[in-house]
């Protein structure tokens, strides 16, 4: 530990570990995917292919539309427009937006660094960033333009600023911290789920129930819908709905919800949509039009299947928690599996530390992660949630690590000290 405690004095130790982490991706990119490739469905599903596309379309003066020129809200747009400045700057360009995608995931290091320093130890931010540096499910998103690369960047930064904020106050660190739910929001929706579970953290504990954190929170709420808003009322205008996105509405709670994912263990806990659904619950109209049948047949599957809803949220349960997601790529499958063996016993140990010493601090952190969870509770279970919010989990499992070593450290002195007293 002493080692440690020196290393991590060093103004040096932050950048080291983004250019490690910076190092590993693209090497990663370059061997498995080829910096210079497109979007490949296979691997991301068509969430990949839609981002891409978009935010080239957005640069080359067509707008957020589809291949063939229509207008939609089928995705949330916050992934593509991390895509536009590369593009704009560069042209199109996969090996600078490639370079790009792992960059800002690097950089989700050295602020994940920042956030656990307000969190925990110096020497458990540093283990934090590190850690996430050479973690499997983080790394391997920036190899694809999956959401989760800018998501968890824009995350860790909103929850760096939240906590700064409750720290010390001030009304600009309010604004960003806003802004930065906001944009996080705009990449994945399901983080608008933070402000009920944090209004509920209010409620629930004295210490976080005061009239400066309210107004801290009223500030941060405020600027967060105003950083949404423009994208809703282009909605309301062009789709004809103030919605975010509607394939990860409607349509995927109606593809997590139907008899088909609840009859064969193997869909159980995830979604499907295709032909399958479509042949026998017909989705007719524009998009907006479909995407509220979908919502109403997930609805009608719920209502019928009341009782069969406690196990099927059980598998999602399960699935956002289990080690292991079927895949064909053997290394990912076991990389993946023993990372998260390895790192989910320290998790739930940092969590009680984090939450015993900071206590704000932890409420912060374990926001996302509870909404996280209502998402899979709602919606499906998968490793891609968890791996959405690893950095948050990352920090818990760094703290009790060091505790762990601290320990360990202590015991050894104590062997050393008693063996002395013998001779």
């Amino acid at each position: 530990m002493s080692l440690m405690a020196r290393a991590v004095r060093s103004p040096w130790i932050v950048l080291f570990i983004v250019l490690l982490a910076l190092a590993l991706r693209v090497a990663m990119t370059s061997v498995f995917v080829g910096l210079g490739s497109p979007p490949k469905g296979e691997a991301g599903g068509l969430d990949v292919i839609d981002y891409e596309g978009f935010a080239w379309r957005m640069v080359d003066g067509q707008g957020y539309v589809l291949p063939s020129g229509v207008a939609t809200a089928r995705r949330s747009p916050g992934t593509s427009f991390s895509l536009v400045p590369i593009y704009f700057l560069f042209g199109h360009s996969y090996l600078a937006a490639h370079l790009w995608f792992c960059l800002l995931s690097s950089l989700t290091c050295g602020a994940t660094i920042w956030l656990a320093g307000m969190a925990t130890s110096r020497e458990a931010a540093v283990l934090a960033g590190l850690w996430l540096a050479m973690y499997p499910g983080h790394a391997y998103m920036s190899m694809h333009f999956f959401s989760e690369v800018p998501f968890a960047l824009a995350l860790v930064l909103a929850c760096a600023t939240t906590c700064r904020l409750f720290q010390r106050g001030g009304l600009l660190c309010a604004i960003v911290a806003g802004a930065l739910w906001g944009a996080a929001s705009l990449i994945r929706p399901n983080t608008l789920a933070v402000l009920p579970v944090g209004l509920v953290w209010f409620a629930l504990l004295p210490s976080c129930r005061t009239v400066a954190n309210f107004r801290r929170l009223a500030i941060v709420v405020a600027v967060a819908a105003i950083t949404v808003l423009p994208w809703v009322l282009r909605n309301a205008v062009v789709m004809g709905k103030p919605t975010i996105a509607t394939v990860v509405g409607g349509y995927t709670f109606w593809g997590a919800n139907n008899e088909l994912v609840l009859s064969d263990p193997e869909l159980r806990g995830l979604w499907v949509f295709g032909p399958s659904l479509v042949d026998e619950h017909p989705l007719v109209g524009d998009e907006v039009a479909r995407e509220s049948m979908a919502w109403r047949y997930g609805l009608y599957f719920i209502r019928t299947h009341l009782d069969d809803m406690p196990g099927l949220i059980a598998a999602r349960l399960r699935r956002l928690v289990s080690p292991f997601e079927a895949t064909a790529n053997r290394p990912v499958y076991y990389s993946f599996g023993v990372a998260w063996l390895l790192t989910s016993p320290f998790v739930a140990y940092g969590m009680i530390l984090v939450s015993r010493d900071r206590r704000l601090a932890a409420v912060v952190l374990l926001t996302p992660i509870l909404s996280t969870i209502a998402t899979a509770v709602v919606f499906y279970g998968s490793i891609r949630f968890r791996d959405s919010v690893a950095p948050l989990l990352l920090v818990f499992a760094a703290t009790a690590l060091v505790k762990a070593l601290r320990g360990v450290e202590v015991f050894v002195q104590a062997r050393r000290a008693s063996a002395s007293r013998r001779i």
